[in-house]
């Protein structure tokens, strides 16, 4: 079958690239074939975003160089919903997910029907692990997602606040299933990793300034004899003994497994300390928190989230994971989401 895949790939993070490679790759691995849409919708930027772009400029570079060397693209770059919907790219089966495709707030409180497939008539649509990354979603805007969604033959979304939403709004047979990174395994990420030239490190990388993350890395960092690196974007946030501003997606993967602990606010920061069976500590941030929560319960690891109003104590976050357990929780739910996209593309329904 020729798939076509659409995901957010104008931002330029490492877990918007990751989900998209591992969706793309899983795809490939059933003998598809696989297209990502080229899809780079014009958003306005203040002076702030312009000058964060010229600072990243370096990150930015190696992370579109990953997409090139790893997946294949539409040869068209689509600015526009009306672009794709005048030239379609040719598939039998159209897949949009994951990450927060059908978030608002990210495209300037609109929904973008690009994400919901509305460019496409008579195929089949599906959605992989999409996500809505808020739970505080109006009437109208569920609406107006039901709308779009009732023309799909197959939805799955991320979060069980997700599922909730849309069935509350009135959609059916609505799965949730996990990131799509976790559809691949930890070897087949090893071809990523690369030595680093720095030993026995904690690993902080977050999006923001926090507190409880300071106090924590520092407190795990003297207790472990840990030199604290932060990988993060264009600005230093904390006191470290080194800031990675410029690292690529295979930095990001490498630094993660050659960690000896890891202090993160970043869902996919957790997904990879959980894939790599190290010892991290998450911290919620302080919007979008939902999928952090969902996949700490889910995976039997909630003790390892802390919020501002946990009264944690370091003895008890320093005690190593049981990744017995957590490995058999990851291997039976990881199966579904599989099991969700082969019978989704291969079956005629």
């Amino acid at each position: 079958m020729k798939i076509s895949l659409i995901s957010i790939k104008s931002q330029y993070n490492y877990g918007a690239a990751l989900q998209s490679y591992a969706t793309y790759q899983y795809l490939k691995n059933l003998n598809h074939s696989v297209e990502v849409v080229n899809y780079f919708p014009k958003r306005l930027k203040n002076i702030k975003g312009l000058i964060i772009d010229f600072l990243t400029i370096q990150r930015r570079f190696k992370i579109k160089s990953f997409y090139r060397k790893n997946m294949e693209f539409t040869k068209i770059r689509y600015k526009s919903f009306k672009q794709i919907e005048d030239k379609t790219p040719e598939a039998d089966i159209y897949i949009v997910g994951s990450d927060q495709v059908w978030n608002s707030q990210i495209y300037g409180g609109k929904l973008d029907p690009a994400f919901f497939l509305d460019f496409v008539d008579d195929k089949k649509k599906i959605s992989f692990a999409s996500s809505i990354g808020r739970d505080d979603v109006n009437a109208d805007e569920l609406k107006e997602m039901k709308h779009y969604l009732n023309k799909f033959n197959n939805v799955s979304v991320r979060e069980e606040s997700a599922k909730v939403l849309l069935e509350e709004a009135g959609l059916r047979e609505v799965k949730t299933v996990l990131d799509p990174v976790f559809l691949l395994e930890q070897k087949d990420y090893e071809k990523f990793i690369k030595p680093v030239s720095i030993k026995k490190y904690l690993l902080i990388y977050t999006f923001e300034k926090n507190s409880l993350i300071e106090k924590i890395a520092k407190d795990v960092s003297k207790r472990l004899g840990l030199k604290i690196i932060e990988l993060g974007t264009y600005m230093s946030k904390y006191s470290s003994f080194k800031f990675i501003n410029n690292a690529g997606v295979e930095d990001f993967v490498s630094l993660i497994y050659h960690a000896d602990f890891i202090v993160t606010s970043s869902f996919h920061g957790t997904a990879f300390s959980i894939l790599f069976n190290k010892q991290f500590i998450a911290v919620a941030p302080s919007v979008r928190r939902t999928r952090l929560e969902n996949i700490a319960n889910l995976l039997g690891v909630k003790e390892r989230l802390v919020t501002e109003k946990t009264n944690y104590s370091i003895d008890e976050l320093l005690k190593s994971i049981d990744y017995n357990n957590v490995n058999e929780l990851l291997k039976n739910n990881a199966e579904a989401g599989r099991a969700f996209l082969k019978n989704s593309t291969l079956n005629e329904k």
